[in-house]
């Protein structure tokens, strides 16, 4: 089972770290689903220079379980499409029906044509092209956490 990290890792993704004063998360907690753990690796950096804590998980069931054991414990998902198993659109079912509130962002360097309404009915926030653009990927979670609190004191 994988474990918060502490504290940022080395940059290893070319890019220049945000700087902790101008990084958009304000510790929250982000777990990423991928069965590639390069990916994930690069993924745990970008977000953690982000200012988030950043669980991964390269088997989506294991995040099933994770999550079922501790349903408040993360404040938004983001899952790669095609993983063996299950793939992202299903690990997203799975994970509204433990927590209906949890903003789940789906990833994939495949294009996919779903409208923003079909991904809404799928219990999907938001979907993000691989690699990452920085700026569009701290937007796309901001919103998501902002949705997310606006519906808890709804």
């Amino acid at each position: 089972m994988p474990e918060f990290d502490s504290k940022p890792g080395p940059d290893d993704t070319g890019q220049t770290r945000v700087p902790e004063s101008e990084a958009p998360g304000k510790g929250e907690k982000i777990l990423v689903v991928d069965d590639h753990a390069a990916w994930l690796k690069v993924a745990r950096t970008i977000l953690s220079d982000g200012g988030y804590h950043v669980q991964v998980c390269q088997h989506p069931r294991d995040a099933v379980l994770f999550l079922k054991e501790n349903p408040g414990q993360i404040d938004l998902v983001i899952t790669d499409l095609n993983m063996p198993s299950l793939n992202g659109i299903e690990l997203a079912a799975e994970l509204v029906k433990i927590n209906a509130a949890l903003p789940v962002l789906l990833t994939s360097v495949e294009m996919i044509e779903l409208t923003s309404e079909k991904l809404q009915t799928l219990g999907i926030r938001d979907l993000l092209p691989k690699p990452w653009d920085r700026g569009q990927l701290f937007s796309v979670i901001r919103q998501a956490l902002v949705s997310k609190r606006s519906k808890k004191t709804q």
